[in-house]
């Protein structure tokens, strides 16, 4: 895994140095029989979650966990990344703010709907949909979103604080912000562990 800058995308784009089947990134390169370039973030989480166990085999679970990602989508935070100025981040992130009640009561009802009630989201087990929710959060967290306060709701906070206690989620969050690197005067990119 690499993690690719925007002015080093804007290189690789020109001098098409890797197959960018959509002309834009995220881009997963699998090495195999046959090498291929998988394109789309929720097409890479399947895969991931595939190769990782993560995806259920109930065909109703892979579904409601499919409903995860695109919720998610939902809330666009790309935008925060090609923005040049804080202003206009701070006006995303205020955008952001005034979407995550609704999509936090969202995943809060998932949460409370699963037969196992069990604190995950849809399964019997920790899938692809809790690690994506807790990716949203955290990164959501990171550019200056205010994810949790007192009435936020509380089986949501489970999940991310029971996400957050995984070994290899720690593990991959250090080695993930360590990779950035940004401008002076930009804002702290560091969410908190």
């Amino acid at each position: 895994v690499k993690r690719v800058l925007y002015p080093h995308f804007l290189d690789i784009k020109a001098k098409k140095t890797i197959d960018l089947p959509y002309g834009q990134l995220p881009v997963l390169c699998v090495k195999g029989k046959t090498p291929t370039v998988l394109a789309q973030t929720n097409c890479i989480n399947r895969f991931a979650a595939k190769k990782a166990n993560l995806y259920p085999d109930d065909i109703i679970e892979a579904c409601r966990a499919e409903s995860v990602l695109d919720r998610i989508a939902d809330l666009n935070s790309i935008r925060f990344y090609v923005e040049t100025t804080d202003e206009g981040r701070n006006a995303i992130v205020s955008d952001l703010n005034k979407k995550l009640p609704s999509f936090l009561k969202d995943i809060e009802n998932f949460i409370g709907k699963n037969p196992h009630d069990n604190g995950w989201i849809v399964s019997r087990s920790k899938t692809f949909a809790d690690i994506a929710v807790f990716a949203k959060l955290h990164e959501m967290q990171s550019m200056g979103c205010q994810i949790f306060d007192f009435e936020s709701p509380k089986r949501v906070q489970q999940l991310y604080s029971r996400t957050l206690a995984d070994p290899k989620v720690v593990a991959f969050i250090k080695t993930r912000w360590q990779s950035l690197s940004f401008s002076p005067g930009s804002y702290n990119y560091h969410a908190p562990l």
